[in-house]
């Protein structure tokens, strides 16, 4: 992945449409696809784009990178409605409007028999992207020097536990993905004119 940070310099500009633009991956690919000169729509509930409401006009957009997943829902019926079904009708609603490319931040949580809710609706997510012709992105733990995200999540709550649960009884590992190497690979990913029809795993080869 590092290799492609330099690999991007060459690419045209486009309009890219961005969900959970706000959000800790969200940012970063606002911040490069910038930086780069592209025109960049992001969608966020505080500029009137919810999984579970109406669908925006994507219609001129080159790009979609679907980032957006609701985390706070623990209701599978609630999850169902807004992270698979928002999904879904956003993906459906890009492929109606021409957008040229989609691709979907999934996760390596995604895999037949996962256990969490999680993994199992970003696996299905997945199904469609694929069905569609999409891109698919498997990051590992994603972090930079400011923790946020699941990995921010984690600190906080290390920082304010006297006691630590191991996860996976101290066995599960855990395979870590640097933002700026994940987002510099999603903005080749827009960019290039090559097909990957299989889930594309962004993280280290080893723990």
């Amino acid at each position: 992945l590092i290799a492609l940070r330099a690999s991007v310099r060459f690419m045209r500009k486009l309009t890219c449409a961005i969900t959970g633009a706000n959000g800790f991956i969200g940012s970063h690919l606002v911040n490069i696809f910038r930086a780069r000169h592209c025109h960049v729509i992001e969608m966020t509930r505080a500029k009137n784009f919810d999984l579970s409401k109406t669908q925006p006009d994507l219609n001129g957009v080159d790009v979609l990178i679907h980032a957006a997943y609701d985390l706070k829902i623990i209701d599978h019926h609630a999850n169902q409605k807004i992270n698979y079904d928002g999904s879904v009708n956003l993906l459906r609603h890009a492929k109606k409007c021409g957008v040229k490319k989609i691709i979907f931040i999934s996760s390596m949580s995604a895999f037949e028999g996962a256990r969490s809710m999680y993994g199992r609706t970003k696996l299905a997510v997945e199904s469609v992207v694929a069905e569609m012709g999409g891109i698919i992105v498997r990051p590992g733990l994603v972090f930079d020097e400011k923790p946020r995200g699941i990995v921010g999540a984690m600190s906080k709550f290390i920082q304010h536990s006297k006691i630590v649960p191991l996860i996976g009884n101290g066995q599960q590992i855990f395979y870590p993905c640097h933002v700026q190497d994940l987002v510099a690979l999603l903005f080749y990913l827009a960019n290039t004119t090559e097909n990957n029809t299989k889930p594309i795993t962004a993280a280290a080869n080893h723990a």
